[in-house]
């Protein structure tokens, strides 16, 4: 009968060290990265006020950015229609992280005029970084086929915006054009030019109908200046 106590007092014992025990080691809710410990050996540490140390979750990671509260409407129409893709572009890294919008604040802030939103990224490559400034692309849709100019070649008059399209005798002439949105240096344009039109980018100043024109040749493409082509191109075409 005592040897049947002992046991028992014994079970207690080892039940009673493993709950010690447990007090001894914190597991982070989340899984993530360890920043600065706060805390040395032998320090007193009191629960609920001691930060011992910062965890920041990286996988996936959040990236906040704002937009003029004018698009909320555009925004939300199309993300009822299909998940909205977020691009974040890092300084010194020519690709971007690919993401999904997955937040859209329920309110524009009065003060600004804008939006909060929110990309969802995986980052798999751990590229972002918590407090990481980035530039962020939100893509709305995507038009097949359109006719694109750069913007420098897009000129304002007193009836609208028009180019200077250059004829196959090398001349050019005002094409009226109407201009549906912007997009990294180029203008799509919904109106006045079809695929394969070329228009004048530089010198438009010294232009006037039917004057002659000569087409730049197009610098190499090259790792310095992968965008080179477009930014001094002289035609139009789809995209």
């Amino acid at each position: 009968m005592w040897k049947k106590y002992q046991v028992a007092l014994e079970e207690a014992q080892v039940t009673s060290a493993r709950l010690d025990l447990g007090y001894c080691s914190i597991e982070a809710p989340m899984d993530g990265l360890a920043g600065e410990i706060k805390v040395d050996d032998k320090n007193i540490v009191t629960a609920y006020q001691t930060t011992l140390v910062n965890v920041r979750q990286i996988q996936p990671i959040k990236v906040v950015f704002s937009l003029p509260g004018k698009f909320l409407q555009e925004i939300i129409e199309y993300n009822t229609r299909q998940t909205l893709e977020v691009r974040a572009l890092i300084t010194g890294i020519d690709e971007p992280e690919i993401g999904s919008l997955n937040l859209i604040d329920n309110w524009i802030n009065p003060k600004t005029g804008m939006i909060l939103l929110q990309g969802l990224f995986p980052n798999p490559k751990k590229r972002l970084w918590p407090g990481e400034f980035v530039k962020v692309l939100l893509q709305l849709t995507v038009t097949k086929d359109a006719v694109l100019v750069p913007s420098q070649a897009v000129m304002i008059g007193p009836k609208g915006k028009y180019v200077w399209r250059v004829k196959e005798n090398s001349t050019v002439e005002i094409r009226r054009v109407l201009i549906s949105r912007s997009a990294d240096g180029m203008e799509v344009v919904a109106e006045g030019l079809n695929p394969g039109d070329m228009v004048v980018a530089e010198g438009q100043a010294s232009l006037f109908p039917g004057a002659p024109v000569q087409e730049r040749e197009r610098p190499k493409k090259s790792a310095e200046a992968p965008r080179a082509e477009a930014a001094t191109s002289k035609r139009s075409g789809p995209r």
